[in-house]
């Protein structure tokens, strides 16, 4: 277990269209070590073919089985940007195929190969996924127990309050685009956020908020 490892879990809310995924797929390419993607709306070529960025491709069975048997684990410099499109096994099922791509990311990252390498987790409209009600065992063995293995963690979602709170409690790290829903304003308010602040943020610009820290930082994407 890398108990020295901090556990970094960012939660990314707002409206649509303001920047929230451009932000992520700018997480998921910088950030060292796999990094691994569920492409529920087959996003990947629209945001990371123009950049000219490579990335591995799941669409089907032996992919899975390909990845799994190739020479990896590499060295965490050398990490890969892994893509989940599951068109072509969950067509139509989207949720199954979110609970099985967490099942299969937790599992590949207790192996003892696999153990000592960080590794990032990412989705998109998290809210299309799961409900305020439940959470699904190996989601919640993906937020709750992956800093043993390394395993951190990004999401969007337009507002926490579409979410279960078990995500909510995990998150070490939010980051605001413009929204004005009165709710999801009271979210952010809760956890140190100036609503009218949010309120007011033009697109592409955000408010990153440490919540273990308690600090705020004001940002810029480029498209």
């Amino acid at each position: 277990m890398e108990i020295k490892h901090k556990s970094a879990k960012t939660g990314i809310v707002g409206m649509s269209g303001t920047g929230k995924t451009i932000y992520l797929f700018s997480e998921l390419v910088n950030r060292v070590g796999t990094r691994f993607f569920f492409d529920q709306e087959g996003q990947h070529e629209s945001y990371l073919a123009p950049k000219g960025v490579k990335y591995r491709l799941l669409l089907t069975e032996d992919d899975f089985l390909d990845f799994e048997n190739d020479d990896a684990p590499k060295k965490a410099e050398d990490g890969e940007l892994v893509i989940f499109d599951p068109v072509k096994l969950y067509e139509g099922r989207s949720t199954d195929a979110f609970n099985f791509f967490c099942e299969w990311v937790f599992e590949l990252s207790k192996r003892e190969d696999w153990k000592p390498l960080p590794k990032l987790f990412g989705v998109d409209e998290l809210q299309t996924l799961i409900s305020t009600d439940d959470i699904t065992f190996y989601l919640s063995c993906v937020l709750e127990t992956g800093r043993r293995y390394m395993l951190d963690w990004v999401s969007i979602q337009q507002a926490f309050n579409l979410v279960h709170n078990r995500l909510r409690n995990q998150l070490t790290e939010i980051v605001a685009f413009r929204t004005i829903e009165r709710q999801a304003l009271k979210f952010l308010e809760d956890l140190g956020f100036e609503p009218e602040q949010v309120k007011a943020l033009p697109d592409l610009s955000y408010i990153r908020r440490d919540l273990k820290l308690s600090t705020t930082v004001e940002g810029e994407i480029t498209p």
